[in-house]
């Protein structure tokens, strides 16, 4: 399996809403890359943040992102299925045993962003 070489972002999504949690995630990731989070969104579950320009080995994102409390179901799809689009915060949500099974699924706002 061929393997991108260099990370160029952070993203975390963590379905607590947990405001210490929160911002120990954020200090955490200033510590680690020197930068606040570019993208900072809070949803109904929880919260996104997104780190840009950062550079580490490819398979290295994976454990930042586990550090960092990033959903682990997210970090284990992307890391299994590394062709689907990595490290992308949808705004719908599709169930995954539709994309397993090959049933047909409308491009999603989240993923038709990410194309762009």
């Amino acid at each position: 399996m061929v393997r991108r070489v260099v990370g160029k972002r952070i993203t975390v999504d963590v379905d607590n809403k947990n405001l210490l949690l929160f911002i120990k995630i954020i200090l955490i990731g200033f510590l680690k890359y020197g930068k606040f989070p570019k993208i900072v969104k809070f949803t109904r579950r929880g919260f996104h943040l997104g780190w840009f320009g950062i550079k580490i080995p490819y398979d290295e994102v994976f454990i930042h992102r586990w550090f960092l409390g990033d959903d682990r179901k997210r970090i284990m799809l992307d890391y299994f299925f590394p062709t689907k689009p990595q490290q992308t915060f949808f705004d719908n949500k599709v169930c995954l045993s539709d994309l397993v099974k090959g049933g047909k699924v409308k491009l999603l706002k989240g993923l038709k962003n990410s194309l762009k």
